[in-house]
């Protein structure tokens, strides 16, 4: 699994959650330390600071934005073991600029969960401005 693969979480190879989450960071390079965020539907309280429009990706039908709030750090191995066990199903990537789009964005949420930011910026992704 790569940055820009997405899924969703599954059971029994059926959707549980139709929401789409993408693999934010190089896993190849930190394997222990992969930054996963999820879309949600757009509504005025949400994080503002990534806003999707249908077409985006083919499972974006509306106006969506990235919670950063739910972003998540597990290990390359805990998503293959989630993978193979039919937890998670596979969809289309998002392309590259997309996955930039949404790494850049990061740096500007004010609702990052302690310690995403650091590792985005320590992976070389984003630049937190003071």
């Amino acid at each position: 699994m790569n940055a820009g693969n997405t899924f969703i979480l599954s059971k029994d190879q059926a959707a549980i959650d139709d929401h789409l989450w993408i693999i934010v960071s190089d896993t190849n390079k930190f394997a222990n330390q992969v930054v996963i965020v999820s879309v949600t539907t757009y509504a005025p309280e949400k994080d503002q600071a990534c806003i999707l429009e249908r077409g985006d990706h083919p499972r974006i039908t509306h106006r969506s934005c990235i919670s950063y709030f739910h972003a998540k750090v597990v290990t390359l191995a805990q998503l293959w073991q989630l993978k193979d066990s039919g937890s998670i199903l596979m969809q289309d990537d998002v392309s590259a600029e997309f996955l930039e789009k949404i790494r850049r964005c990061s740096g500007d949420s004010l609702d990052l969960p302690e310690g995403i930011a650091e590792i985005l910026v320590g992976q070389g992704f984003i630049r937190l401005d003071e």
